[in-house]
Order: structure tokens, then C-alpha cells, then sequence
């Protein structure tokens, strides 16, 4: 099977197939193409033929002129400093009658370091003279040049409506890309303009075979609770029988997909306010009814963050979907070691023995682990490890002040966590080039290594 130069490479490196094995692979593919041709067979002279003659019948490999000539280009760019670049790109993309889409992807793609340098208008007038010159190129590869522009109006804070839409044209093509632009413009809280572009992009990933059928729940779970938001923003009493919400959320209600959103409703309109006892978060028994009830408790939590924190809502929805798939997959973990330890730590958390069964579940390693997963080269989510890095500490509070942690607890949980994220802002900002984002999340390591103790309020053991 062929491998593209632009996916990546099946050593699992994490690099580009381009990037990493394509040369040494192609030069393989080179040497046996060149053993094939000296290799005698029936109808070719043997080697008792005199030597002239197997060399006339030896295909001479032709020069290629146009490839040595990108190859030496290719040679200098890698060298050049970003200035540079930028001025050999520009002059290759107005001079060359014809550019194929993976050339121009590579071009545009080696200069996405000018937007870490603010230098967001350089690299956005690449992008146009790509369009401009070679359309047919830029939309073989409009889903990269079009999250491009997405990212260049976030961090210009101009007009995102008009690439967010253009992007939806071709998400179902950049599935993986359209994702991490979404988790941004939640971490940003563009409401709106994030509802329409998944409206327009979900009838394509939808029929789209080549997509996998939990990616698309996973769009599907995003869109619904979008959409709650948007009918509860313009109706705070919103129903769950609401025509319009209805109609709204059709496409998005599939058949296992969100099982829980009519109680997402009921807690967001403030019509439901559950009271959690620690005995029901403990492992054991019923897992889809111990889901449902985390399920829940982020839903308030993620409340809880806007009205106590004062957080946007997409960013809270965001750090509370992530919260929630982090303690889930805890509870996983947990669940499997399973045997007379698990039972024995059911029985004493029941008792109001030993600790929490949040504090079994959540540690600063495992939060560690976690975050540092969102941050893998293959598929990197900054903005998701960004919401869960900054909500970590603050669903511990949460938790404290509903009583289902210990506050020491709490205090132990942000003291080894500040010691193990120091380098969260430097490692989230090589994948954004959003000083923003990073001087956030400096400043929230920050006031954690000099926050004191006490994290919440100590509650009354339930």
C-alpha cells in the first residue's frame, strides 16, 4: 500500500512519512528497480554473452531535470533561515507555472513558526498567494490552509466566521484537523459561529465512510451540547420538549450517542441539582449508572466554573468533557485490578474508612499521564490538555466543597501537581504559537506553586 508524504510515517516515529523514512524508502524502492533490470531471465542475454551486449540491453536510468531542480531547491530551503524561507516560498509560489498540493502544503507548512513570532500577517499573505496562483492546489489541501486561516483570526481576534465556514466545507476530509480547531474555538467561546460550522460540516462526516464511527459520536456529543447552550443562552427556562431545540438537535441524538442530555437540560436550566454522597462514586457495582453519575457531576462542576470561576462556557464544557473521560478512564484502570483490594476499599470507603473514592481515583501521576497524552506528536490536543490542565485544580475544589474529597486531600493533590506541570505552559505553547494560552497558563502555575493550603472549604463528611 502506498504511503502519502504527508501522513505518518509506519516506523511511528511521530513524524511525517516525508519527514522521516520517505527518502531512505525511496532510494530502496531505487536500488531493487535497478537490481530488476540486471537480473537475466529467459528473454535477456545470459552471462556468457559478450559484456557490451548486457549493457546495451540495460535500461540507462533517464535524468529528470524538474526533480533535480526541486531536489536542490528543497536542499537550500531546509538550510535557510525563516526569513529566508519565507522569501524563497513566496518567490516559488508566484514563479512556478504549476504547483501540486502537496508541494504547496509543504511550503506553507515549514513556515507555520512565524505565527509563534507574531508574525501572524506573513504567514496568512502565504497562504492568500497560494489561493491566489495555484487554486487548484490550495484546494487539494484546503482543509490545512483553511484551519490555518482559523487559527490566524484567533490569535488576531479578527473576523472567524468566514475561514470557520470555509473550513466546515472540507472537514470531513481533515477529520483529525477539524477536531483540534473546534476543541480551539470552544477553548475561545465563539459560540455562534462554532454551531453553524459543525451544522454545515456534520451531513458530509456523517455519510463519510472513512470516519470512524465513534469519531463521529464524539462530534455528535459536541454539537448536542452546543446546541444546549445556544437554546438555553436564548431561553433559560429552555424544555426539553422545546420544538426548535428539537428540531436542532435531530441529525446529533444518534441512537447511542449523549444518553444523559436530557438531564444535561434539566442541570443547566438549574431545574436539577443533585446532592452526591461518596458512597455512590465508589468502584464497584453498576458501571452505567457509576458513569452516569460522573456524567452529572462535571455537568454541574462545568457550572460551577462559570458562575464561582468565571469561566466561558465552551471552555468550562471543554475542561469538564475532558474531566469527565479522565476520571472514566481512572475508574477503568481501577476496575480491572479488580479482586479482594478493590472490594476491601469499597467496604471502607462505604464505612468512611481510608481516603476518598475521588482521592483513589485522582493523583497528580495520573493527572501527569493524562495531560501529557493530549500532547502525543501524532495527534496532539493542546486546547484539550489546556482546558484539563487548568480545570484539574479547580474540579479538586469542586469536589472538596461538595464534601466528596477530604481537604487535605486536596492540599496534598495540588501540591504534587504543581511540582509535575511546571512545563505544561512551554509544552502546550510548541503546538500553538498562542502567547496568549501560554501566558494563562504560566500565570496559573504560577498561583499554584504559591497558593497555600487550603484548597476548599471542609465540608461535613456525608
Amino acid at each position: 500500500m502506498k504511503i502519502g508524504r504527508n501522513e505518518p510515517c509506519p516506523c511511528n516515529s511521530g513524524k511525517k512519512y516525508k519527514k522521516c523514512c520517505w527518502t531512505k524508502d525511496a532510494a530502496a524502492d531505487a536500488a531493487r528497480a535497478s537490481h530488476r533490470q540486471l537480473e537475466p531471465s529467459f528473454d535477456e542475454p545470459t552471462l556468457t554473452e559478450p559484456h557490451e551486449a548486457i549493457k546495451a540491453k540495460v535500461e540507462r536510468p533517464k535524468k529528470d531535470p524538474e526533480g533535480e531542480r526541486w531536489e536542490s531547491f528543497w536542499k537550500r530551503y531546509e538550510k535557510a533561515s525563516l526569513d529566508e524561507k519565507l522569501w524563497l516560498a513566496k518567490g516559488a509560489i508566484e514563479s512556478e507555472p504549476e504547483l501540486d498540493g502537496g508541494v504547496a502544503f509543504d511550503l506553507v507548512e515549514s513556515l507555520c513558526s512565524l505565527q509563534h513570532y507574531g508574525r501572524v500577517s506573513d504567514f496568512g499573505a502565504v497562504i492568500d498567494l497560494v489561493e491566489q496562483r495555484h487554486p487548484d492546489a490550495f484546494q487539494a489541501e484546503a482543509h490545512w490552509f483553511d484551519s490555518w486561516r482559523v487559527e490566524n483570526a484567533l490569535l488576531t481576534g479578527t473576523e472567524l466566521r468566514a475561514p470557520l465556514m470555509a473550513l466546515a466545507k472540507s472537514a470531513a476530509k481533515g477529520i483529525d484537523e477539524f477536531f483540534r480547531i473546534v476543541h480551539r474555538v470552544m477553548f475561545y467561546d465563539h459560540l455562534d459561529e462554532l454551531v453553524d460550522a459543525i451544522n454545515a460540516a456534520w451531513p458530509a462526516i456523517k455519510k463519510d465512510n472513512n470516519i470512524m464511527p465513534y469519531g463521529k459520536a464524539e462530534l455528535a456529543d459536541i454539537a448536542l451540547g452546543l446546541e444546549i447552550e445556544k437554546h438555553v443562552k436564548g431561553n433559560p427556562s429552555l424544555a426539553q420538549d422545546d420544538a426548535a431545540f428539537l428540531a436542532a438537535t435531530k441529525a446529533y441524538r444518534l441512537r447511542d450517542g449523549f444518553p444523559w442530555w436530557q438531564d444535561y437540560i434539566e442541570i443547566r436550566t438549574g431545574r436539577l441539582q443533585p446532592i452526591w454522597k461518596r458512597h455512590e462514586f465508589v468502584i464497584g457495582g453498576d458501571v452505567a449508572k457509576w458513569v452516569q453519575r460522573v456524567f452529572l457531576l462535571t455537568v454541574q462542576f462545568s457550572m460551577w466554573l462559570w458562575e464561582r470561576r468565571s469561566w466561558p462556557r465552551l471552555r468550562a464544557e471543554l475542561a469538564r468533557f475532558e474531566l469527565c473521560l479522565f476520571v472514566c478512564d481512572r475508574h477503568d484502570e481501577k476496575n480491572k485490578a479488580g479482586g479482594p483490594k478493590a472490594r476491601k476499599h469499597r467496604q471502607d470507603s462505604l464505612d468512611n474508612q481510608g481516603p476518598s473514592p475521588f482521592a483513589a481515583l485522582i493523583s497528580p501521576e495520573s493527572a501527569d499521564r493524562f495531560l501529557a497524552g493530549q500532547l502525543d506528536m501524532f495527534c496532539p490536543g493542546p486546547y484539550r490538555a489546556a482546558a484539563a490542565g487548568l480545570g484539574f485544580p479547580c474540579f479538586i475544589d469542586f469536589l472538596v466543597e461538595l464534601g466528596l474529597m477530604d481537604n487535605g486531600e486536596g492540599v496534598s493533590f495540588k501540591k504534587g501537581y504543581s511540582k509535575r506541570v511546571k512545563q505544561l505552559p512551554k509544552g502546550i505553547g510548541g503546538f500553538t504559537g498562542d502567547p496568549r494560552l501560554v501566558a494563562e497558563l504560566e500565570a496559573a502555575m504560577t498561583g499554584l506553586e504559591g497558593g497555600g493550603g487550603q484548597v476548599g472549604v471542609t465540608a461535613e463528611q456525608p
